[in-house]
Formats: structure tokens, C-alpha cells, sequence
């Protein structure tokens, strides 16, 4: 994969994405649910949360760990009741202007600091795969931003 990043950030398009990422945080992950799973997350691990707007539950996946934190991808998926097992290839991203019934706004790549991720009560579905197309957004972030929420 070549490795694609912008020269020079517009700083307006930098805050915008910046205030839509920490919207996203706080309205559809300040709440999780609990932790059944392993005490230590796991690269590829695919976890659940219960929705912080309305009955259902999220998904994410652990794409990434490093020294600042953990690197998620949040799906738009909104499952009724908790996920026992997840078919990856039925997961999608919505953005907020392309919101469909059944879906909250996904992202691609939110790099989460590690003391705010640590303390979501996520529950563990199943270990998933991390492709390169997974970390498109981690390797601009890598390249630009290099910020935690």
C-alpha cells in the first residue's frame, strides 16, 4: 500500500475533525456497558458496548496499541441485545450525513488515550482480523495529527 498523506493540513478541516471525533466520544461511547472479557485488549479483538443514546449495543475493534494509547475503528452496526458472535464482513461505517435506520455514525480510526479507553466497561466478542485497509486513518493520523482524546 502507498503510503498517501497530505503535505499541508488545513487548519479549519483539522478542527472540524477534531470537534466531530470528540462529538463522537462523547455522545455514542461515554457509557459503555461492563467487562466479561479478558483484563488485557487485544490487537484485532472486536468489543461491544451498550449505546449511549437508545436500547442496543455498538461494536468496535482494537486496530492498533501504542505508547499513547489505543487505536479503534467504531462500526455503525446497532445490535438489539449483546453480540455473541459478530460476522465482520456484515460490520459498516455510516457517517453522519449518510445515517441509516439501524446505525449510529461510525469512524474509521479514533486514537483513544490509554487511561479514557482503559476505563470504558467494553465487553469482549471475538478476536478479528486487522487488515491494511484497517489502518488507512491510523497512518495519516501517524503522519499529522499524533493527538489522543
Amino acid at each position: 500500500m502507498q503510503n498517501v498523506a497530505c503535505k499541508k493540513t488545513n487548519p479549519w478541516l483539522a478542527l472540524v475533525l477534531i470537534l466531530g471525533v470528540a462529538f463522537f466520544i462523547k455522545f455514542y461511547l461515554v457509557e459503555p456497558y461492563y467487562d466479561s472479557g479478558p483484563s488485557v485488549f487485544q490487537v484485532g479483538g472486536i468489543y461491544a458496548s451498550i449505546r449511549n443514546e437508545g436500547p442496543g449495543y455498538n461494536v468496535l475493534k482494537l486496530l492498533k496499541i501504542d505508547d499513547g494509547g489505543y487505536h479503534i475503528k467504531v462500526y455503525s452496526n446497532i445490535f438489539p441485545d449483546m453480540p455473541v458472535e459478530i460476522d465482520e464482513t456484515a460490520l459498516v461505517i455510516v457517517g453522519l450525513l449518510d445515517k441509516q435506520p439501524n446505525t449510529d455514525p461510525g469512524i474509521s480510526h479514533v486514537p483513544i488515550a490509554k487511561q479514557n479507553f482503559e476505563s470504558w466497561k467494553l465487553t469482549f466478542i471475538q478476536h478479528g482480523q486487522v487488515v491494511e485497509d484497517d489502518l488507512e486513518g491510523y497512518y495519516v493520523w501517524k503522519e499529522t495529527q499524533k493527538n489522543y482524546f
